[in-house]
């Protein structure tokens, strides 16, 4: 068994037909660190295996998708990231250290 969860709505592009129905990087929201550790704790609680993380596009809340991450370990795999793949194309100009995006 495995748990989708959306870590933001925020999302860097604009697709026309978006699935995950994310919004600009103005309009969107992200988990705040208090819900993600409840989630986190009920994970542990009902045992779950796995979980997938999208948004929106997960890279755009960089500070707390890492923060989740580290944390999981232990508790939870994460089984999924769902990404636009902007962290890998020449617009990023954050780093996996940085809370900076764009």
């Amino acid at each position: 068994m495995r748990i989708e969860f959306e870590i933001t709505k925020k999302c860097n592009d604009v697709c026309p037909s978006c699935g995950m129905g994310a919004q600009s990087l103005q309009a969107g929201r992200s988990l705040p660190d208090a819900q993600l550790d409840h989630l986190l704790a009920e994970f542990a609680d009902v045992g779950l295996p796995s979980v997938a993380i999208t948004g929106g596009e997960p890279f755009v809340a960089m500070r707390a998708l890492l923060r989740f991450m580290s944390q999981a370990r232990g508790i939870v795999e994460i089984s999924k990231l769902t990404t636009n793949g902007i962290w890998g194309s020449r617009l990023w100009t954050g780093s996996p250290a940085s809370s900076t995006t764009w």
